[in-house]
């Protein structure tokens, strides 16, 4: 099945105050080992009990970006979306995603390759971790 090809960067808007959206989602430039640096802020206290925090803003703000950009895209069918996000994630900066073991009724979803991932390995000297690490990568 042939991959839509999409231009994210017609689908920004800059508004009059300076903030650049894709999707109506606010768009913040930094880097991985900003968020890095924040997710460690935010998880080492484990009595904040952060992580689900992290993974629903993940979902949310994902679901409403790739939602918007269905609409004003004109979008309909399911490969569509599924190309539609993957390209989103590639053009955020987070890697590449596959959704080949998905479908609009659930499924798996590999992440190979995540920039957010490589820069927490390397920044943890290669240790292994028990659970899923890379939050920004879940919506």
């Amino acid at each position: 099945m042939v991959t839509k090809k999409f231009n994210l960067g017609d689908c920004l808007v800059y508004t009059k105050t300076g903030k650049i959206l894709l999707g109506k989602e606010p768009l913040v430039y930094h880097c991985n080992h900003y968020n890095l640096a924040l997710q460690q802020t935010l998880i080492t206290p484990s009595y904040l009990n952060m992580k689900p925090v992290l993974v629903e803003a993940a979902i949310e703000a994902a679901y409403s970006c790739i939602s918007n950009l269905k609409t004003e895209l004109g979008l309909s069918s399911p490969k569509e979306v599924f190309d539609l996000a993957k390209e989103v994630f590639r053009f955020l900066g987070f890697g590449i995603i596959d959704f080949s073991q998905a479908n609009e009724e659930g499924g798996e979803v590999v992440v190979p390759v995540s920039h957010y991932g490589l820069a927490l390995i390397k920044a943890n000297k290669n240790q292994t971790f028990s659970e899923p690490q890379s939050f920004f990568d879940l919506g």
